[in-house]
C-alpha cells in the first residue's frame, strides 16, 4: 500500500510545510519527501511519530487509504485487504479488515518472531480490544507488562499509552477492535 499521498494530504490539511513535519518527526526534509512520494517506506517507529505529529491513529490512516474509492463495501475479502508492511527490525504487517465505519475498526496485526515493540499509542481517544489468535504478545501498558497467550484478550481504555511486540520465536497474530469515533469530554 502506498501511504505517501495520504500523509501528504494530512500534512497539507494541517497547514504544515515539509520542513515543519520533518523536524517534528526527526527526519530530513529529503527523507520526508521520499516518504510522501512512496520512494521509501517509514519504519514503524517513524510511522508512529508521523501519526502522532499529524494527530491521526494508524487505523485511521489505513482507513483513509482504503477509502480511495467512494464505493461503500460491506464485505472485505482476505486477498483484498489493505496492508502496511513494516520491514526492518519490526517485521510487522497491518491489515485493515473492517467495513468503512465511524463506529469501530478491525485491524489484524501479524508480527514475525522476536519483533521489537510495535506501534506506540499516543493517548488517542479510542477504546480498544486486542485478541491474540496465534502465538503470544507482550504488551507494555504504563509500567506493567502483560503477556497474552493465544485466545487471551485485553481491553484498553481511551487514553491508554501502550506498546506491543512478539517476544517468541514463532509468529503472532492479533485482532484489534478499535472504536473509531473519538470520545468527547462531556460524554
Amino acid at each position: 500500500m502506498n501511504i505517501g499521498k495520504h500523509l501528504k494530504k494530512l500534512r497539507v490539511e494541517k497547514g504544515l510545510s515539509i520542513r515543519d513535519i520533518s523536524k517534528s518527526v526527526d527526519l530530513s526534509p529529503a527523507a520526508w519527501s521520499n516518504i510522501e512520494r512512496d520512494v521509501n517506506s517509514p519504519t514503524l517507529a517513524t510511522l508512529s511519530k508521523i501519526c502522532d505529529a499529524l494527530g491521526v491513529h494508524l487505523v485511521d490512516l489505513l482507513q483513509q487509504c482504503k477509502n480511495e474509492s467512494n464505493k461503500e463495501e460491506i464485505v472485505f475479502r482476505k486477498d483484498d485487504r489493505n496492508q502496511i508492511i513494516i520491514s526492518g527490525k519490526s517485521n510487522i504487517k497491518y491489515e485493515l479488515a473492517s467495513v468503512s465505519s465511524n463506529e469501530f475498526q478491525i485491524l489484524i496485526v501479524k508480527m514475525e518472531k522476536k519483533c521489537e515493540f510495535g506501534y506506540l499509542s499516543n493517548e488517542y481517544p479510542y477504546d480498544e480490544i486486542a485478541l491474540v489468535i496465534k502465538g503470544r504478545m507482550e504488551l507494555s501498558l504504563d509500567d506493567t507488562i502483560y503477556i497474552l497467550n493465544e485466545g487471551d484478550s485485553i481491553y484498553l481504555k481511551s487514553g491508554s499509552k501502550y506498546q506491543y511486540r512478539n517476544p517468541d520465536n514463532a509468529s503472532c497474530e492479533v485482532i484489534w477492535a478499535i472504536q473509531g469515533a473519538p470520545k468527547h469530554s462531556n460524554e
